[in-house]
């Protein structure tokens, strides 16, 4: 096998370890008996996978952030100038022209809020709080569900045998 297929079969593979996670899978050692794999590989993927993730999100904040904001700046000049020209607009009636009014009024507070970056700042860092919240409670479930792994193996118990006992010790309303 070439390196170009074997980086093909990797990304695939790493695809497929996002989905599973995206779809709710928390257990390493489900996902690699799922894919066939050894869980180490499932860990040094889903390490892959979050370092990615940040380069995307640092890509995202520091190159198209900007550029969207310009873009939206540039659109909100153009509402600007077509408004200011149906008020100046000889033959435009007094209704249209208070339209127009309204849409400039309207358009620069939105040029305010896109200079001033405060509502895009504030969604930016809630965006960023939230992704944070969820990585390390995926990392917290990775490492609860390989402690009980480890437990599971030290006992020598299946893993249906261990969800078992869990169970059994997890419910306070069960009768013995």
């Amino acid at each position: 096998m070439n390196r170009e297929e074997e980086s093909r079969i990797i990304s695939l593979r790493q695809s497929k370890i996002a989905e599973l996670l995206a779809q709710g899978y928390t257990n390493q050692s489900e996902i690699a008996r799922k894919l066939n794999v050894s869980e180490p590989t499932v860990s040094r993927d889903i390490q892959f996978l979050n370092r990615q993730a940040q380069e995307n999100l640092k890509f995202h904040v520091e190159r198209r952030m900007p550029f969207e904001i310009e873009k939206c700046y540039i659109g909100l000049n153009l509402v600007l100038r077509k408004a200011f020209e149906i008020t100046n607009l000889e033959n435009a009636k007094i209704s249209e022209k208070v339209a127009a009014l309204q849409v400039v009024l309207t358009t620069y507070d939105k040029m305010w809020e896109v200079v001033s970056g405060r509502p895009v700042l504030k969604e930016i860092i809630d965006k960023f709080k939230t992704k944070q919240k969820q990585i390390e409670e995926a990392a917290n479930e990775i490492l609860r569900e390989r402690e009980k792994d480890r437990e599971r193996k030290r006992l020598g118990l299946t893993i249906e045998e261990y969800e078992a006992i869990e169970t059994e010790t997890e419910d306070p309303n069960r009768v013995a």
